[in-house]
């Protein structure tokens, strides 16, 4: 197969992940070393330990958030999983979907779904050294919604 006949549907795909989004929006908070394209301009702040920025769009509440751990001597791969389960259990629901991911071939991370009575939670969560990073969305069960999370967890990049 030629280059031309690679091209074009990878041109396709981009094109595709693009249109989830009818506007999109590049957020980036240099103090946290990241950007995420979102669908809606994202606003936030401190809380509870974690810096946090969040948008509503279409019904579905999109979240980027970080902290600075100062302890990780029980490994990453445990603190990953303490965290996940963390998640399951703070939401009473049950999950759908859970699994390795890396960020950059290199930080390690999870990616999790999971639902509850009402909400669908798909929730993305890397360590980058000692900093932990949240991506994820949340949205009402019957919503077809997964892809535009998808999209916005993949978007997030590290800015150095």
């Amino acid at each position: 197969m030629s280059y031309r006949h690679w091209t074009l549907p990878s041109a396709m795909v981009v094109a595709a992940a693009t249109a989830l989004f009818a506007q999109s929006y590049t957020f980036s908070d240099s103090a946290g070393n990241f950007s995420v394209t979102a669908p809606g301009p994202m606003t936030g702040g401190n809380g509870e330990g974690w810096i946090a920025f969040s948008t509503k769009q279409d019904g579905v509440e999109y979240y980027v958030q970080y902290r600075d751990l100062a302890d990780i001597s029980m490994g990453a791969s445990a603190l990953l999983d303490a965290i996940v389960n963390g998640v399951v259990n703070q939401s009473g629901g049950n999950p759908t979907e859970r699994r390795s991911i890396q960020l950059n071939r290199t930080y390690p991370g999870r990616y999790l779904v999971v639902e509850d009575s009402d909400t669908v939670h798909v929730f993305a969560v890397y360590l980058v050294n000692d900093r932990l990073y949240g991506i994820g969305g949340n949205y009402r069960k019957g919503g077809d919604h997964r892809d535009q999370v998808d999209q916005f967890i993949d978007s997030f990049r590290l800015l150095n």
